[in-house]
């Protein structure tokens, strides 16, 4: 029973939305509140204001900010590119005024040849922030997921952020089995893989028991993006990848 309720958590913040020609699949490690310092991803809602992208594209939205209205993550990328020596992208503007009003802490990052990002969230950058969010939004849902196989998946991981390179691991799925199994840095995830090109189970980190929760991406699920969400958030984790050639 305890197993089952882990999976019903997790499902409960992984959502998919249809844009204009392929679904995006979305996940948030604590669920958007209208009413406070919050964010929620999903399809693209805005694009004027110098934000760019294209209606429908993954995007993350801030509870201060025109009440969440999400904006694309391929704007923002142009709007923040990534220093040298980082492998993610910083939106710092936690003391904002106006329009962006406390506008919080970004750090995200991209799948590389895929349009599926994943990163955290919080309102004042600060380790202890308890409004720390792991989040990913990504396009073109799989439809065509494998049913037979293996394959590895090389990933990266966002928590905690301070530049330079993320946390790296593996995670190997079994498609006949339907399991996706690995760590990524010192979180280990233990999950299983759904028809839906979703996936959702376990995750462990230094002893301490969470959850995760996930989709595919791709032609036969060739890019994955997830988080892992502990009782303390300020260990959440994104992370996002691709998998090599599957195996027979």
């Amino acid at each position: 029973m305890k197993k089952l309720n882990i999976i019903a958590l997790a499902l409960a913040t992984c959502t998919m939305t249809f844009g204009a020609s392929a679904a995006i699949g979305s996940g948030q490690s604590q669920p958007f509140d209208p009413n406070e310092p919050s964010i929620r991803v999903g399809a693209t809602e805005g694009t004027g204001g110098g934000h760019g992208g294209a209606a429908g594209d993954p995007g993350i939205g801030v509870q201060s900010v025109y009440g969440g209205k999400i904006i694309s993550f391929s704007g923002l990328t142009k709007m923040a590119p990534k220093q040298p020596g980082n492998e993610a992208h910083v939106v710092s503007m936690p003391n904002s005024s106006g329009s962006h009003d406390k506008m919080g802490v970004f750090n995200f990052a991209k799948v590389a040849d895929a349009e599926v990002y994943f990163g955290e969230w919080s309102s004042t950058g600060q380790a202890s922030d308890t409004t720390h969010t792991a989040y990913y939004s990504g396009k073109d849902v799989t439809t065509n997921m494998p049913t037979a196989g293996t394959a590895e998946y090389s990933v990266k991981g966002i928590s905690q952020y301070n530049g330079g390179a993320l946390a790296a691991g593996t995670l190997t799925a079994n498609f006949g089995t339907k399991s996706l199994a690995g760590n990524i840095g010192s979180t280990n995830i233990n999950a299983t893989i759904n028809n839906n090109a979703t996936f959702a189970g376990a995750a462990t980190l230094n002893g301490e028991s969470g959850s995760t929760n996930g989709h595919f991406f791709g032609d036969q699920a060739k890019h994955i993006a997830g988080v892992t969400e502990f009782s303390d958030h300020s260990k959440d984790m994104a992370f996002g990848g691709s998998r090599g050639n599957i195996s027979q």
